[in-house]
Parts: C-alpha cells; structure tokens; sequence
C-alpha cells in the first residue's frame, strides 16, 4: 500500500465497475467517470452543512445514499451527539468504505443495504436532519420523480427538521420536493444544485 498513489477496482452488480484512486492519503471513488466520494465531495457537504444554521440539538439523522461514505465523519464532527442511519443500495459500496476506512468505523452509524424507496416507508421515527445524495454515477435517482417516494421522505423529518437534497444538475426535481416542505436556501457548489428544505408551519 502506498500514501502516495494507489488504485483498486470493484465490481458491482449495481454499478459496474467501480474505481477507487488513493491520491496522497484521500481516496476517491468513482462510477461512470463520476465522483461518488472524493475531496470534492466532502467540501461540497462541509459547504451544505453550513448552510443549517440555526437548528435545535440534532439526535437522529438519515442519510440517504452512502456512497462510499465520505459525510459520515463530517456528519460526526459537527453532530457528535447525533445517530446516523444511513441507506445504500449497493453493497459493494459498503464494502469499499469500510475496507477503505472511509470513515470511522467506531461511530454509531446504521447501515442499511436496501433500495430506499421501499426502505425509508419502513423506517421507525422522524429525524432532526435528512441527506438526500441518490445517485447511479451522475445520473440522479429515478425514483426521486414520484411524488408517492419524496412525500414519503418528507413524512419521515421532524417538526423543526432540516432537509438538504442534492441533484447535480437536474434542478427540476426542486418544484416536487417544494411541493412537501419549504425551501429555505438554493445553491451551486461547482456542478452540483442543492437545496435547504423545512417543514411548513401548520395552519
């Protein structure tokens, strides 16, 4: 092994062939040529995080799509008190974070191996903040243009909860989730548009 440079290569059944490059002590992983963790990543949700600036004591929160796993300790970091849940649909991502040590494997993450549209309805309680990160390569999730799936997410954040959804480049999926929460703050982080949701007041 190297800290310089080094590379491995995986084979999923859902991704393909997915390559990992460690560059002077960083791994990054990639699907289609596409960053699924990386340096860019985790500045990208470091820059997201900020953007949640006054919310109460965050215990519990989901993330879905792990990647390779990259937000955990950013996650960890800033919530120290907070459980995170997170749900990935390929298990060879999970392998290669935890084989890679992408983050640290004492914190108190649950892993669940599903697909997230069958997953989030079954999940028990709410959440203080919800990530939603799904993606095959670039391309965002399918799912993420039914509203039946995204109400469903909705329905899982807290009261006073924070929800952040990341789309790359398909800003057309804001209106659906608008249709759920309110949006708080729009913003490009080179090519990626993400977006701050609350949940409306009740009248």
């Amino acid at each position: 092994m190297s800290w310089l440079f080094e590379r491995k290569l995986y084979q999923s059944e859902k991704n393909g062939l997915i390559l990992c490059k460690k560059l002077f002590g960083h791994w990054e992983v990639f699907v289609d040529g596409f960053y699924q963790s990386a340096p860019y990543i985790k500045k990208m949700w470091r820059t997201g995080l900020r953007q949640v600036s006054s919310m109460p004591a965050v215990s519990r929160i989901l993330v879905l799509g792990l990647g390779a796993g990259s937000i955990i300790n950013d996650l960890h970091s800033r919530y120290p008190d907070a459980f995170i849940t997170t749900i990935e649909y390929d298990p060879t991502m999970v392998v290669i974070a935890r084989q890679l040590e992408m983050f640290d494997q004492k914190l108190p993450v649950n892993i669940i191996v599903a697909d997230a549209v069958t997953a989030v309805p079954a999940l028990e309680g709410s959440f203080d903040l919800i990530i939603v990160d799904l993606y095959k390569g670039g391309v965002t999730a399918e799912a993420l243009q039914h509203p039946d799936f995204v109400e469903s997410i909705t329905q899982k954040l807290l009261p006073n909860g924070t929800l952040i959804l990341n789309v790359f480049k398909n800003v057309e999926l804001f209106p659906l989730f608008d249709r759920f929460l309110t949006r708080q703050n729009t913003w490009k982080y080179s090519f990626n548009a993400l977006a701050m949701y609350k949940k409306s007041t009740p009248r």
